[in-house]
């Protein structure tokens, strides 16, 4: 497998994404620590993955990427090596997170009650 920095994302097929159905994210960060080189991520709407070994863990919406995942990180209760979004409109942004929730079930999205 090759260096995530040094990939060449025009020809390399998109990372694939194991759980109860698959997702087609728009871009994969370099690291965790690609979201704070990427200003443009700053003010986004959008449906962000949180992923461990290739496995979403965890999917949320923001209008803030960098800052909700740093908020992630600080917590420490979700463990993640790296972080997909999709881009989508602000007012659509949480349905679409609702639906990536029922389609994949992440472990951390799912309550006590196994919803």
């Amino acid at each position: 497998m090759s260096d995530p920095h040094t990939r060449n994302r025009s020809s390399d097929p998109p990372p694939r994404l194991a759980a109860s159905a698959e997702v087609a994210p728009t871009l994969q960060l370099a690291g965790i620590a690609g979201i704070m080189e990427t200003p443009l991520l700053e003010r986004i709407a959008c449906v962000y993955f949180l992923c461990r070994k290739g496995v979403v863990v965890y999917i949320g919406a923001t209008v803030c990427l960098f800052t909700r995942v740093l908020t992630h990180l600080q917590d420490g209760r979700k463990h993640f090596d790296a972080v997909f979004f999709l881009a989508a409109h602000p007012s659509r942004h949480e349905a679409l997170e609702e639906n990536y929730v029922r389609a994949l079930r992440p472990e951390h999205n799912i309550d006590a009650n196994g919803r």
